[in-house]
């Protein structure tokens, strides 16, 4: 290897000296018939202007092609980010949206990067200045972008190593490559202006049709049950009515308007009285309107935890900003949090369901009035900022005269002016300052008060009945964790794992803890990796002081308590703040691709001719050692390239046969239901030769099919999907009529996986009762009674696990876990036959 290094290096310097040399001999060669020809000075200097306008020219066409493709790129993610919107947050990843969805992202970033390894780049002039060079980002930047890319080559290494279920890794693997490609055109994008403005106009789109269709869903306007969760549980909530929105989940709606509130909120505080004119007034109308949408929206959610987010993340917002910003953002806060709980108490009062006509008048006049308290409080000291600058400008132009500007300079000294005048002018401008401050933190904190208390009743706010089912999945997913605590037991771990590990029946698919699912499916090192990637982007945005870091610091406090991290549009909005937020950072240098700025440069040569005074063969050592290291930078970039594409192609190959695979099944379902059961069977047999991991067309086809290939055919499922108690219990099923012995071993299974489902325990207990029977009609009566013995003992685990159930205090019995008539009457039985056999046959 370290011959081929060196070969390389001789082969960069030497293509270097023989570029510079045809270079130069062709310059003076030029020169010379130029001479002979009598051609002067001035014509040389105008054939090379000549040269320099068309490649000037050139850069111009080619930065106007970058800019548009930028836009493109950024219109892209927009309607990306709305499509997650509006596909339930991406929530469930194996629906055919999804899945196409993904599939575009990936394979359409690594044709990009393939193009770009394949065309690869002229060495210039300029990438002889390391301090310029194109290739030089920062490690936090490949971090931020490259950090999606390592968590999905822990799931894709779970691939190999047989993983729980190989479905699910595999969909993970899949969306965390999407979720990397996203990041990489948010990231271009950004680097334009144009781009930047594209995706600055797209993300308020996203939070308005997120809290928009969720309002006009609570007004009737549009016709969506699912965006209003109702209950009559009082933990549940003290309404009976949460805002759920397009996600179909209050916790995380709730936070995700935190998110588009606090950003809104810190952007309507920098826009100073100063800056307030007739055009910008429709624009603080606008910020101010679709902040009062989201505190309508996040406090009909009836969201604690995200109530605690969005509080904490607003006051790491407010130390953030400084000077009048940070009072500004006070007092408006405050006014709009004020109109916001008005408004939101109407709705509550009407359960979410107001009248059309009455609630919206109401709703618009609220609005109104918490529109023009935000404009008087913007608005509030732009008369006498303008009179201050006005008597500033007559002042300059009077002093201009020496005479008088001498007189008024000397009049304006401060030792003239007596020492208790001078104290009592800064004391006035001091007890100013802190009265305003003290102001505007007893707005806010008499807010906050009133919006925690005033929300529903009390009992909803101080109700710990979610939270203690969230420490028993807590103390739960400890033990889990213990079993595989390094590198995890792959995706869906707790999807598939938490009715095996309960230790009472609670019904919950989701940890409630993003960082504890992470925990689960890759271990402690993905979750050292994930946590270093949300550190680096956090510390980027926080030394920036970007509007948008207090919004990611919404997700990641909130992620702790609940799930938002299994929805696709969380991640996606983490990573357009990460990578948008990086993009605009000052001290990264250009890239090819994606200028600063709108306006063309001037292009550099690629190679400025030789001093005449030297020979034409002399090289500048640095220069020649500066050329090896950027090619063997350009060969390690393009190596790269080559990779990350290959990977990515390799993802989406992946996600194709996933889409043509449920393709499949979803046609037989159809078949199935009008009634052709042949042609279903066909196309599940298609479905899972393409995807052979698709349990749910393997249960599917099991169910068409004779014992024997039924049998066969789950044996295979197994292998992608070992801890599935609907598969043994179809085993079981299969087995009974072909192997006794195998089919009580399957039950068993079936029970351990699942031991809190009485239809399951009753399902296992009849079928062992009747290979009881059918095995004592067959006259095998040792293992008739073999059998009888293990039934009863099921049955005997499932009475006690019933019993101790019944004793606990603070039971969580949501699965309504109880021993069904039907059990007891066989358990009762199969105990009779085994005791009415001698121990010989036991």
């Amino acid at each position: 290897m370290a011959f081929f290094y060196e070969k390389a290096h001789l082969w960069c310097h030497t293509s270097y000296i023989q570029e510079k040399q045809a270079k130069s001999r062709y310059v003076n060669l030029k020169d010379v018939e130029l001479v002979r020809e009598g051609s002067s000075m001035h014509e040389m200097r105008k054939e090379r202007a000549g040269d320099t306008k068309i490649r000037a020219g050139t850069f111009g066409m080619r930065h106007e092609a970058r800019s548009w493709l930028s836009i493109l790129v950024a219109f892209f993610c927009t309607l990306t980010g709305g499509f997650a919107c509006l596909n339930r947050g991406l929530y469930f990843d194996d629906t055919l949206l999804t899945l196409g969805l993904m599939l575009i992202g990936i394979t359409m970033t690594a044709l990009i990067l393939m193009g770009k390894a394949v065309s690869g780049q002229r060495i210039s002039r300029k990438l002889l200045d390391e301090r310029q060079s194109v290739y030089k980002i920062q490690l936090t930047h490949i971090f931020v972008l490259g950090g999606s890319f390592l968590i999905a080559g822990l799931y894709a290494a779970h691939l190999v190593f047989s993983p729980l279920s190989l479905q699910a890794t595999g969909e993970a693997m899949l969306k965390w490559c999407f979720y990397g490609c996203f990041g990489l055109l948010i990231y271009c994008a950004g680097r334009c202006t144009r781009g930047k403005e594209v995706l600055e106009t797209g993300w308020s789109f996203l939070g308005l049709l997120l809290g928009a269709t969720a309002l006009a869903s609570v007004y009737g306007l549009l016709p969506y049950p699912e965006a209003i969760f109702r209950t009559d549980q009082s933990e549940l909530s003290a309404s009976g009515a949460r805002l759920a929105g397009l996600l179909q989940y209050p916790n995380t709606f709730g936070a995700v308007m935190g998110v588009f509130l606090l950003e809104r909120l810190i952007y309507l505080a920098q826009i100073s009285a100063a800056n307030y004119t007739r055009q910008q007034r429709w624009r603080i109308y606008a910020v101010a309107g679709s902040s009062y949408i989201y505190i309508v929206c996040l406090l009909l959610t009836e969201s604690r935890g995200a109530y605690i987010a969005v509080a904490t993340a607003g006051l790491a917002g407010f130390l953030q900003l400084q000077g009048a910003d940070r009072y500004r953002y006070a007092r408006q806060s405050g006014v709009l949090f004020f109109f916001g709980l008005v408004t939101a108490g109407q709705l509550f009062s009407a359960r979410l369901a107001p009248p059309l006509l009455s609630g919206l008048l109401i709703f618009v006049t609220i609005m109104c009035a918490a529109l023009a308290g935000v404009q008087h409080l913007t608005s509030f000291g732009a008369g006498r900022i303008a009179l201050r600058s006005f008597a500033g400008s007559g002042l300059a132009r009077i002093t201009r005269d020496p005479l008088i500007g001498r007189g008024v300079r000397w009049l304006a000294a401060p030792s003239l002016i007596e020492p208790g005048i001078r104290h009592g002018i800064a004391g006035c401008l001091e007890g100013a300052r802190v009265r305003r401050v003290a102001a505007s933190s007893i707005v806010l904190v008499t807010v906050l008060l009133i919006a925690w208390l005033s929300i529903g009743p009390l009992e909803r706010m101080y109700s710990l009945a979610t939270a203690s089912s969230r420490l028993l999945m807590y103390r739960d997913a400890w033990r889990l964790f213990l079993t595989s605590p390094w590198f995890g037991q792959g995706g869906g771990t707790w999807d598939v794992m938490y009715r095996a590990i309960q230790a009472t029946p609670y019904v919950g698919r989701e940890v409630h803890s993003g960082y504890i699912n992470i925990l689960l499916e890759i271990g402690l090192t993905g979750l050292v990796v994930l946590m270093l990637w949300l550190a680096v982007f956090g510390v980027v945005l926080a030394r920036q002081r970007c509007r948008i870091w207090p919004s990611s610091l919404v997700i990641l406090l909130h992620s702790i308590v609940d799930f938002d991290m299994s929805y696709g549009l969380i991640w996606l909005l983490m990573i357009w703040m990460a990578c948008s937020g990086i993009s605009q950072q000052s001290d990264l240098p250009l890239t090819s691709s994606q200028p600063q700025s709108d306006q063309p440069k001037p292009p550099i040569r690629s190679i400025e001719p030789v001093n005449r005074k030297e020979p034409a063969q002399f090289v500048q050592p640095h220069q020649a050692v500066y050329t090896v290291r950027l090619v063997t930078r350009h060969i390690w970039y393009i190596f790269v390239l080559v990779v990350m594409s290959v990977f990515l192609l390799l993802a989406s190959l992946l996600g194709a046969r996933q889409a043509t695979s449920l393709a499949w099944e979803r046609q037989a379902l159809a078949a199935k239901a009008s009634g052709m059961t042949e042609q279903a069977k066909a196309f599940l047999e298609q479905s899972l030769s393409i995807y052979p991991a698709r349990t749910s067309a393997r249960l599917q086809l099991a169910g068409l099919s004779d014992d024997l290939g039924a049998a066969k055919m789950l044996q295979q499922g197994l292998v992608y999907d070992r801890a599935e108690p609907d598969l043994w219990a179809a085993l079981g099923r299969a087995l009974s009529g072909l192997h006794p012995k195998d089919a009580v071993s399957a039950w068993e299974h079936a029970v351990r996986l699942d031991p809190f489902s009485r239809t399951r325990q009753t399902e296992a207990i009849s079928h062992l009762t009747s290979l009881v029977h059918r095995l004592q009609r067959e006259q095998r009566l040792q293992e008739a009674v073999a059998t009888a013995l293990i039934g009863y003992r099921l049955y005997v685990r499932y009475e006690e696990l019933a019993n101790k159930l019944a004793m606990t205090i603070m039971k969580r019995n949501d699965r309504s876990f109880m021993v069904t008539a039907e059990a007891k009457y066989l358990g009762r039985q199969l105990g009779e036959y085994v005791f009415r056999h001698p121990p010989g046959h036991r």
